[in-house]
């Protein structure tokens, strides 16, 4: 018996063509002449497998690399490769060379139809003092452009926001602060009353194109 690589060659039966190889609690069957193997890898792909490449190492010693194709089909040779390849396969003539009819010459091939990533909404910053200009000097009231705005925040926040509760906005107020999901007009009573957060510069319907947090400001982006 025979060690190898971690596998171990019998020779039971005193024949130069069979052997038994054993390893890792395991037995192969061998058989050189027929290039078949009790696993089956080497009939199935008929190259050397590792059973059949520890025969050859007692078998040859040394030498035993030479021996590899002399055992395995002939479809892996170096002369099977170049005769496979000698003329080429599928091979695109000249563009001058090209028949195709007048019709198809003038006809204008265009793209597929694809559907463009969505992206964010790309608007000019505008100018946002009047966020927390809510009042007249000595409270004398609201300020009218303060009403405006906050209409139109209402109106840009409510189509963004149709994969929350129906009919509802994060409420941005110095209270509620993006917590909450109130209808329209309370939050337009909350901003009246209350004004927006503080450091509250996240609006992308507005112009601004970053969020410091998607999930509180996600019925803006």
């Amino acid at each position: 018996m025979t060690e190898g690589d971690k596998l171990y060659v019998n020779n039971i039966n005193g024949s130069t063509d069979e052997f038994t190889v054993l390893g890792y609690g395991r037995s192969a069957k061998v058989n050189l002449l027929r290039r078949s193997c009790s696993y089956r890898k080497y009939d199935l792909v008929k190259l050397s497998c590792a059973h059949a490449m520890a025969m050859l190492c007692l078998k040859h010693g040394d030498e035993y690399g030479t021996s590899i194709y002399n055992h395995s089909s002939q479809m892996y040779s170096k002369e099977s490769y170049l005769l496979a390849y000698l003329e080429p396969i599928c091979a695109a003539p000249l563009e001058l060379e090209w028949s195709v009819a007048r019709e198809y010459l003038k006809m204008q091939v265009l793209p597929p139809d694809f559907n463009p990533k969505l992206e964010r909404r790309k608007m000019e910053n505008k100018d946002r003092t009047w966020m927390y200009n809510r009042l007249y000097p000595n409270y004398a009231g609201l300020r009218e452009e303060y009403k405006a705005a906050v209409d139109g925040f209402i109106a840009k926040a409510m189509p963004l926001n149709d994969f929350l509760i129906e009919g509802t906005i994060r409420c941005p107020c110095w209270k509620c602060k993006c917590c909450k999901l109130l209808s329209p007009d309370v939050v337009t009573l909350h901003l009246y009353r209350k004004g927006f957060m503080l450091n509250y510069t996240v609006w992308t319907a507005h112009g601004e194109s970053s969020a410091v947090n998607n999930f509180a400001f996600q019925n803006y982006v």
